[in-house]
């Protein structure tokens, strides 16, 4: 088949580019066309057509163009750009479904039913967020009872009344309120309303075309007003959705309207039965008066009187005179009287509202135009009516007292406080003289991993890092031995595993030796060794082993399908490096739970260096070897290596403190023969080498190390004219810190000016939400404290919607501690909150996470974070009345969405060689009448359709008939002229503003000069 553009380059090479760039915007529209394609049903019989419901069947509900666009084969060139347009148009209506994201890590969707949620397009609302953040204004596009409506004033004009809603911000809260003893979700709700800012849950607004003067009734002077309109007593106005009858009590501060009744109308002469109470009432009209103030004498109850319209009558006064008609002469007319009704008194002066008389509490209101007399606006601002409900609770809805106009509050979806609703539960349990163990879900399987052991559980009465077998390494490369703990993370892929058997006796003794060792899954159970035989471990260096080192490294070995260089040190232990790590090391390393969240473990402050103080967080220069980065040669400036045979040389830093200089004589000058490094020593004075204390005369290389600040360094021979300065360099590493998202790859950039000395430790990523810090050589927390005696938890959350993770660390018991307790949060949480009659805090943080801290126990603490899927999504709908809020879950945070399909029409020419196939097969838009277009003409053959002759000059026709074949249908778009029938295409390629022309019709003709349906 041929595209439209293709036939516009057959029939005119003229217009080829206007037909394909009009198919391209055809193509990438958008906005409503989803509803047309939502449309579905055949065609039937073109009896049976209804050309409202195009573009069906010519798009399918699936958004599937499933029509041929025929022209003539001398077709003019108006024919063909009304083709391209109609074809433009289908494109446009090509929508169909498809799974789109809701946002990163998002685990809940609401919906709402007679109304709107408040969330934007694409856009979820959130914990922290409030009710202001969403879409804040609502029309009748949202809400049915927002239409647009009308009344006719006194001089037979209409006045259109537009109806909207504007929400208000007020924040969700967690804290107890009302009846409630312990804390619950909620979202404020004013009680002290008022049209300022905070002062109001939501506002009505009904906007008049003209200014109506609403005091003026009965004065038939236009001017006697200020306004463009006014209204007479009787008249009926419609407001959100409820109708009401004006009442000529009204002035300019109050607007009095009186709302639906029952009503019944009674002529002169006759009576009826009215209810009132429960008891019967005979009313009937005796007498219509003439004059342009018209009185009726009626009787109601057996009591007889002279009444007007407004005029109340009966039983306690509740029935109302509401129209009186004079019909004839003589006294005759017809009297309606109402009942039921509610006087509904708008107040402008104090902002109040009545309803039979007793104040609407809850409601405040303004008029835009001063007053009643000349009327642009009435706006209705409504909250709490009562101090004591001054909240929305989850889950409940807030109905305004005078329309009915309704607001919903979900809470969170999913709400974690019920365990039910969480994915998983992460808890850090605490025993008063035992293990605390975190205890969380991995690979469908619950892990308990023991964290840190009191000292009263332990034999030699100091509290340990893990249990009492064993420590937790807590960084990439770390040694650990048989009973300790390590967690393997390939980022993919991460597993704990306990170390059960170490085998390296062989190393530096055999030459055909073994390696091996037994590591077990904490999580499944499940054993792997990792083993290797005839190796070389005693001739020297190899690709094996490290002769300096002592060490045997094993390359590449899978373990459970992660790769890792596993090297065995001297004393049965072992430690392990990522095959891909390319220098980088992991701090922390973290295995994922079932919700990707990262868990990973810190160690208690310990004394690292036996000097007697408490070092906090992890040694850089354990897992760094930087040692041969601060060597610095002896420069250019130099004749030859420094001599000192014959004088001193002295070695000062220009700036902190030197520790130690490495000095790497030779016997030679030129660096031959024997050699030695020797260590000196210093203070900030720096280093003096005398003549013939080293072991050799000749220099070649000096290594500055841990000094404290970048500084230049020199090196003087007082002696001598020759002296070198170089400056002391420094070095930098990149770690590999916990994330909770598999795929991501948090670093942070460490800066070593010694070889064990780190200056900086700098995040380099944006979600990595562990602030690191230095201190003496030491990379640590720096949401832990220093001198911690608690060992912690490191739990990382996955990304939220605005892909950023946020971070836990949860602290267990020590000796020095009495509980377990969350030490940070980097994201927003809401306040802590008791329960009552426990011991017992809780919180929701950003995650929707609920978080508890239970210290109830005497023998235990509890720290438990209910985590949902994916963050939890805030809910707030505007409804009419009925409405609801419903919440849905979402499968891997996608949800169903219109989308265009990228299909529009194909084009075919009548003579072409395939439009038989076509007939048969397609449903057809036929451009062109009888003498343009071959197919419209064995339509009119048919008697489908009217023959040439039929038509008019100055009109388009477009009509909808039997297709070719049984269940298809042909749409005939047509002229008397090639003007005639680019008019017709264009009103049909605008169908979704013609629609209630198109309405109930299979055949339509269009004015070609005005573009209008011809009545």
């Amino acid at each position: 088949m041929k595209s439209i553009k293709k036939i516009t380059n057959k029939v005119t090479d003229n217009f080829s580019a206007l037909a394909g760039s009009a198919l391209l915007v055809g193509a990438t529209l958008t906005g409503g066309a989803a509803l047309a394609s939502a449309q579905s049903g055949s065609s039937g019989s073109s009896m049976d057509a209804d050309l409202a419901d195009y573009p069906t069947p010519f798009v399918d509900e699936d958004g599937n163009v499933e029509t041929s666009i025929v022209l003539g084969s001398d077709a003019k060139v108006t024919d063909v750009v009304g083709a391209t347009e109609i074809a433009g148009s289908l494109g446009a209506a090509a929508f169909g479904e498809e799974s789109v994201s809701t946002g990163s890590g998002v685990s809940g969707t609401w919906a709402a039913d007679n109304g709107v949620t408040l969330n934007r397009d694409n856009t979820n609302l959130f914990l922290y967020e409030g009710s202001g953040d969403g879409i804040t204004r609502i029309d009748d596009q949202d809400i049915s009872v927002l239409e647009t409506t009308s009344f006719q004033s006194a001089d037979s004009n209409d006045v259109e009344v537009e109806h909207d809603v504007r929400v208000e911000d007020q924040s969700q809260q967690f804290e107890a309120e009302g009846d409630y003893d312990d804390p619950i979700l909620h979202l404020n709700n004013p009680a002290s309303v008022s049209d300022s800012e905070g002062e109001h849950l939501f506002s009505a607004t009904a906007e008049f075309s003209d200014s109506v003067d609403f005091e003026e009734a009965g004065d038939n002077d236009d001017s006697a007003t200020n306004a463009d309109e006014y209204i007479e007593d009787g008249d009926t106005v419609e407001l959100f959705g409820t109708e009401y009858t004006f009442s000529d009590d009204s002035n300019s501060d109050e607007l009095v309207l009186y709302g639906s009744s029952d009503r019944v109308e009674v002529n002169t002469g006759e009576s009826t039965t009215l209810t009132v109470d429960g008891e019967e009432v005979t009313a009937e009209a005796t007498y219509v008066s003439e004059g342009d103030s018209v009185t009726a004498t009626v009787s109601v109850g057996g009591e007889t009187e002279t009444v007007e319209e407004g005029d109340s009558v009966g039983p306690n006064g509740n029935i109302r005179v509401s129209d009186i008609y004079r019909t004839g002469p003589d006294g005759q007319g017809r009297v309606a009287f109402s009942q039921g009704s509610d006087e509904l008194t708008i107040d402008q002066s104090s902002n109040e509202v009545q309803v039979d008389g007793e104040e609407l509490d809850g409601v405040y209101v303004t008029v835009d135009g001063g007053d009643f007399t000349s009327t642009e606006a009435i706006n209705f601002y409504f909250g709490a009516q009562d101090n004591d409900e001054s909240f929305i609770e989850q889950g409940e809805t807030y109905e305004d007292p005078l329309f009915g106009l309704e607001f919903h509050y979900g809470g969170l979806n999913p709400d974690t406080a019920d365990e039910d609703n969480a994915a998983e539960t992460i808890e850090v349990t605490s025993e008063n003289e035992g293990v605390s163990e975190v205890t969380f879900t991995t690979d469908g399987e619950e892990a308990t991993v023991p964290v840190h052991t009191d000292s009263s559980d332990t034999d030699d009465d100091e509290s340990v890092f893990g249990d009492e077998d064993g420590t937790i390494a807590q960084y990439e490369g770390e040694a650990v031995e048989e009973d300790d703990r390590v967690v393997l993370n390939a980022y993919e892929e991460a597993d704990m595993y306990e170390v059960t058997d170490v085998s390296d006796s062989d190393l530096g003794t055999e030459s055909d030796g073994e390696l091996s060792v037994t590591l077990e899954n904490v999580v499944t159970g499940e054993s792997v060794t990792v083993e290797e035989d005839g190796l070389d471990l005693n001739s020297g260096d190899s690709d094996v082993y490290d002769q300096s080192a002592g060490t045997a490294t094993l390359q590449d070995e899978s373990i459970e399908g992660k790769d890792f260089h596993v090297t065995f040190e001297d004393g049965e232990e072992v430690s392990f490096v990522r095959s891909t790590a390319d220098g980088n090391r992991q701090l922390w390393p973290a295995m994922y739970t079932a919700t990707d969240s990262a868990i990973a473990f810190d160690a208690p402050d310990t004394d690292v260096d036996n000097d007697g103080e408490t070092e906090t967080g992890i040694e850089a220069g354990q897992a760094f070897d930087v040692s041969d980065h601060f060597t610095a040669t002896v420069g250019d400036g130099l004749t030859s290596s420094i001599d000192l045979s014959s004088d001193d040389v002295e070695i000062t830093i220009g700036t902190g403190d030197l520790y130690e200089v490495r000095v790497n004589t030779t016997e030679n000058s030129d660096g031959s023969g024997a050699s030695s490094v020797q260590s000196f020593s210093s203070d900030t004075a720096g280093v003096t080498l005398t003549s013939g204390e080293a072991d050799y005369n000749h220099i070649q290389s000096i290594e500055v190390v841990n000094a404290t600040d970048v500084g230049t360094v020199d090196v003087d021979q007082p002696a001598a004219t020759d002296q070198d300065t170089f400056d002391t360099s420094t070095t930098t590493e990149t770690a590999d810190i916990p994330s909770g998202v598999v795929s991501n790859d948090a670093t942070a950039t460490l800066t070593f000016t010694g070889s064990n000395y780190v200056s900086t430790a700098n995040v380099d990523s944006d979600f990595a939400q562990y602030n690191l810090t230095t201190d003496n050589g030491m990379v640590d927390l720096g949401d832990r404290s220093d001198d911690d005696a608690d060992s912690a938890v490191l739990f990382t959350q996955p990304e939220n919607d605005q892909d950023e993770e946020e971070a836990y660390v949860l602290e267990t018991k020590s000796d020095d501690s009495e509980a377990a307790s969350v030490a940070s949060y980097s994201g927003f949480e809401t306040e802590d909150r008791s329960l009552e009659d426990e011991d017992v805090t809780v919180n929701y943080d950003e995650f929707g996470a609920y978080v508890s801290v239970d210290d109830e126990g005497d023998d235990e603490e509890v720290v438990s974070i209910n985590m949902p899927s994916g963050q939890a999504t805030s809910g707030f709908a505007m409804t009419g009345a009925d409405g609801a809020l419903s919440a849905d879950g979402s499968s891997g945070g996608s949800a169903t969405a219109a989308a265009p399909t990228g299909q529009y029409a194909s084009g075919v020419l009548a003579d072409d060689g395939n439009v038989g196939q076509v007939k048969n097969n397609d449903n057809l838009i036929l451009v062109g009448g009888p003498n343009a277009n071959s197919l419209t003409q064995e339509l009119v053959d048919d008697n489908q359709t009217m023959p040439a002759g039929n038509y008019t000059t100055g009109q388009g026709m477009i009509q909808m008939v039997d297709g070719f074949s049984e269940g298809q249908s042909a749409l005939v778009v047509a002229g008397a002229t090639g003007e005639d029938t680019r008019a017709a295409a264009d009103f049909l390629a605008d169908y979704r503003n013609n629609q209630d022309a198109l309405e109930g019709q299979s055949k339509v003709t269009v004015e070609t000069s005005s573009g209008t349906v011809v009545e």
